[in-house]
């Protein structure tokens, strides 16, 4: 069997197949006290799929835009209301590892909250969630108050439900309210909260998600790489062929080695020419890597968190590339300050 196929069977296992696997929901939003803040635990008790036929909503039906090897996309829409509209590209990129949906609604609601749900086949006991520089886990069960507490909690680029072998992450680029219950994963896209700001969100909004099965455990899936990646997309410039046959190719750097991120590539705040490189551990685990710059460096110091200097780190040159060698601890946040 090739890993194309593995990877298919998993992904028709991951979805329940007894549910719609992907389903846009609006609930209610009435708050006791701080409208613009506060999310209710009973607000999941008023969920209202959009995305069905027999929903009751006007829904344009699926038309495919791109059907070729290197990108398939199918765009859909549903009318929320008679102010709102969902309009949605669903798109799969060649050698892409996820599946996008190009977001963008016309909001116009009075407290309520627009959700997505993905219903998985996936049994596990907790969900991962990211946060700065690292990602933890949360309990997705109600065993105690305090896990029955956690209905909306917080995560950044993704969140991840896994079991023994295969999982699947749920990327974003801009939304950050979670919700993980047993096989079912929702993001929280939009609210519409009347107090202090009555016009607050109110409007045009385009963001994107992206649904990602995988094999193994979300660190030997790169979950973490890839959620950068689907945030930092490679940004495409035209330019003649006589620029490329006569300019030379130059990388600032890069990191070899698995677990660390280069996070932040910046001069010192005191302005004297030196650069601070600001590093992270994303899996969880002891890793070594080694950075390589292309800068005539003279001297690399550990930084803390004012960027003072302090220990020299070793290091060597070679050809013009300057080479790092460091040792994390999980989730180990590390400053390097570069002088020239």
């Amino acid at each position: 069997m090739s890993v194309v196929q593995a990877v298919k069977n998993y992904v028709q296992k991951m979805i329940n197949e007894s549910e719609p696997g992907y389903k846009i929901m609006l609930m209610d939003k009435e708050t006791l006290y701080w409208d613009a803040w506060d999310v209710m635990d009973y607000h999941l008790e008023t969920g209202k799929l959009l995305n069905t036929q027999d929903s009751g909503q006007v829904i344009t039906s699926p038309v495919v835009v791109s059907s070729d090897s290197l990108l398939a996309k199918v765009q859909w829409g549903v009318t929320i209301s008679d102010g709102s509209v969902l309009t949605q590209d669903i798109e799969l990129t060649a050698n892409s590892p996820y599946l996008t949906f190009n977001t963008s609604v016309n909001w116009q609601e009075n407290r309520k909250l627009l959700k997505v749900m993905f219903d998985t086949n996936i049994f596990t006991r907790n969900a991962s969630f990211d946060i700065q520089f690292g990602h933890l886990e949360r309990p997705n069960h109600m065993n105690t108050s305090w896990d029955s507490a956690r209905y909306e909690v917080v995560g950044h680029k993704w969140a991840d439900l896994s079991e023994t072998g295969w999982g699947m992450a749920v990327l974003n680029n801009s939304k950050y309210g979670w919700y993980a219950r047993g096989q079912q994963m929702m993001l929280s896209l939009l609210k519409s909260p009347k107090a202090p700001d009555d016009q607050a969100d109110m409007g045009t909004h385009t963001f994107k998600y992206a649904i990602m099965p995988h094999l193994g455990t979300l660190q030997e899936a790169g979950v973490v790489q890839r959620a950068y990646e689907f945030n930092n997309p490679l940004r495409q410039v035209q330019i003649s062929s006589t620029t490329i046959t006569s300019q030379p190719t130059w990388t600032m750097g890069n990191v070899e080695g698995n677990g660390a991120v280069l996070h932040t590539i910046k001069p010192t705040e005191d302005g004297n020419g030196d650069v601070l490189l600001r590093m992270y551990e994303c899996q969880g685990a002891k890793s070594e890597v080694t950075v390589k710059l292309s800068l005539p460096i003279s001297g690399v110091f550990i930084s803390d968190g004012m960027e003072n200097s302090g220990e020299p780190v070793n290091f060597s040159q070679d050809g013009g590339v300057t080479a790092i060698p460091l040792t994390f601890s999980p989730f180990a946040i590390r400053a390097l300050r570069l002088t020239f």
